[in-house]
């Protein structure tokens, strides 16, 4: 009886096993089911980003360069991919992408970005191969070209007001300094700004404004030829500073604030005496001269020589303009 009994038990016991390990399993494929759903949801999401990379929409492609940053590694081979076979705006944000990964990202995203970059960088596509082997392999800065310790004058010209901005009028700047230009332009629904160094290349940033918030785009390229390819937008305001007729130049000596004054026109701005201005004007040559001098005595040989000498002449231009505006004030 107590055989019986105790087989019936183990019996039981050896039932509740085989169920409890079915329900397991049963739980254990659903789990994998969960995990497979989630895996292509992920991959139709990265899909639908990509393709928003070449959206008509500026903020729309922002957007989507960004979410695909933050997804991180997952978003690597999809990113690679594009970068080859996609359209030229999703080819350079891409390429984008991965910098900033490779620059800023997490390890586990700077290792994925990296392996994305040399997988570019053997294909058959030559701009993107280029790109990606500069990325992996950047090139050293060169070495600071020597400045003397002088106060030069700051040149600072600004092209007339454009149609098309707010009110029909879009506010536009250029600042040259030490050889580095900077360019600035606002309508009132995107600014943009570019910087061009003559050792660091253009580097463009670009801000719109999305549901009430600032949504900034930044990048560098090497030369015009690049930003042209890569944002047409961008390039036509580099191109419209490069060839601006009818400028406004603003010179001072340090620690005088800006006074415009409109070259070959009438005057516009502050309504300032005409001995202040022409005094200002005096005095930012005089200190432009000195600096010329001071550039010319310390320029050395080599390559570094280059570079001073294409600054030099430079503000050679700047001070023939300035010449020519005091030339123009005293036959007034």
């Amino acid at each position: 009886m107590l055989m019986c009994y105790t087989s019936r038990l183990s019996f039981a016991f050896w039932l509740t096993s085989i169920q409890i390990v079915l329900l397991g399993g049963a739980h254990g494929a659903e789990q994998l089911g969960q995990a497979g759903q989630t895996e292509l949801a992920s991959t139709e999401k990265i899909a639908e980003l990509i393709r928003r990379l070449d959206a008509d929409q500026f903020s729309e492609r922002n957007a989507a360069s960004r979410q695909l940053q933050q997804l991180g590694p997952a978003a690597c081979p999809a990113l690679a991919d594009v970068a080859v076979n996609g359209s030229r705006e999703q080819r350079n944000r891409a390429l984008d992408i991965l910098d900033q990964l490779v620059q800023e990202g997490q390890p586990t995203a700077r290792e994925a970005a990296q392996r994305a970059l040399k997988d570019i960088a053997s294909s058959d596509h030559e701009a993107s191969a280029r790109r990606a082997r500069e990325i992996l392999e950047p090139k050293q800065e060169p070495r600071p070209v020597p400045v003397p310790n002088v106060a030069p004058a700051q040149i600072q010209i600004q092209m007339n007001a454009v149609a098309g901005g707010v009110g029909g009028r879009a506010v536009q700047r250029v600042k040259i300094q030490n050889g580095v230009k900077q360019i600035e332009t606002d309508d009132g629904q995107r600014k943009i700004k570019i910087v061009e160094d003559p050792n660091k290349g253009i580097q463009v940033e670009i801000t719109e404004e999305k549901d009430g918030e600032d949504r900034v785009e930044k990048f560098q390229v090497k030369d015009s030829e690049e930003l042209a390819e890569r944002h047409p937008d961008a390039h036509a305001v580099y191109q419209r500073m490069q060839n601006a007729g009818g400028i406004q130049i603003q010179g001072m000596p340090v620690g005088v604030p800006p006074i415009p004054l409109q070259l070959g026109g009438p005057q516009q701005g502050l309504n300032l005496p005409r001995q202040l201005v022409h005094r200002m004007l005096r005095s930012s040559l005089t200190s432009l001269e000195r600096s010329i001098q001071q550039l010319e005595l310390s320029k050395g040989e080599g390559e570094d020589a280059k570079q001073v000498e294409a600054s030099i002449e430079r503000l050679r231009e700047i001070a023939k303009t300035l010449k020519e505006e005091i030339t123009q004030l005293d036959g007034r």
